[in-house]
């Protein structure tokens, strides 16, 4: 996922209703939440010790990982209580996902990175699978994987078991691969995909068929060089072939990230 700047501070939006109109004011929490660590990028949210609170996961300086555990027994209500250094590796972190890639009930971190020389270049990133344990994290308690990805890799639930599994394009090819989470992260090239992935991605792992299953919506490049959208249909946990593209309206000049939500809100038909 992104990255966010923590900035000076935090402000939260305090919106009080006082007849007609909406007042709108700002206040500044950050001492309340951080404390004197109000600095670094904002790059995920997860549960990392499990006690149903949600924790932060910060960047800084390009090459630390520090996970503030929120505690609201007490200002501030977010601590940093986990470090992982990649100083000695002379990389910069580009991306966290948070995941139990294992299976073993407790939170891992996959991290993507590139050479600190590399920084705003087009070199293939690199994922690494750091695996809690007891709450902790290891900088030599790692899983390299075998490929290299040429955007961000997508973390989606892939066979249904309940383990995360990671989707992407290697640096080694044009079509996506799928590392199953689990065991001994195997991979495979399941999906027939005829056209390539459009980068920075913008796929998602959403029912979009209201069959109460996720099924996978690709962003894409056709032939003719043309952005497009296709759905690969959940089949009893098989995308055999795509089962609906449609191509970007015409006087569209910019695409981002696709954004999905039931817009028949006053009558809920439940399609995205």
């Amino acid at each position: 996922m992104g990255v966010w700047e923590l900035s000076v501070y935090v402000s939260v939006l305090l919106l009080a209703l006082s007849g007609s109109p909406v007042l709108g004011s700002l206040r500044n929490v950050t001492a309340d939440v951080f404390g004197s660590e109000s600095y670094g990028k904002v790059a995920a949210f997860g549960d990392f010790n499990a006690d149903k609170q949600t924790d932060m996961f910060i960047i800084r300086s390009g090459n630390e990982l520090w996970i503030f555990l929120a505690d609201l027994k007490g200002t501030p209500y977010f601590h940093p209580n986990v470090k992982l250094s990649l100083k000695s590796e002379d990389v910069v972190i580009t991306s966290v996902v948070p995941g139990d890639y294992d299976g073993d009930s407790q939170m891992d971190v996959l991290l993507t990175t590139i050479p600190k020389d590399k920084v705003n270049t087009d070199v293939p990133l690199t994922a690494v699978i750091y695996w809690g344990l007891n709450q902790t994290l290891n900088v030599n308690s790692k899983t390299r994987l075998n490929n290299t990805y040429l955007d961000e890799p997508l973390i989606i639930d892939f066979n249904g078991d309940l383990i995360p599994d990671i989707f992407g394009v290697t640096g080694e090819g044009a079509k996506p691969l799928i590392t199953y989470g689990g065991g001994n992260l195997s991979v495979t090239t399941t999906l027939n995909t005829k056209n390539k992935m459009f980068i920075p991605h913008s796929h998602a792992f959403v029912d979009l068929t209201t069959d109460f299953t996720a099924d996978l919506f690709l962003t894409t490049v056709s032939g003719a060089s043309e952005i497009q959208f296709e759905t690969w249909e959940n089949k009893g946990g098989n995308f055999t072939e795509s089962t609906l593209i449609i191509q970007k309206p015409k006087d569209v000049k910019i695409v981002g990230q696709s954004v999905f939500a039931d817009f028949g809100i006053l009558n809920f038909t439940g399609w995205l």
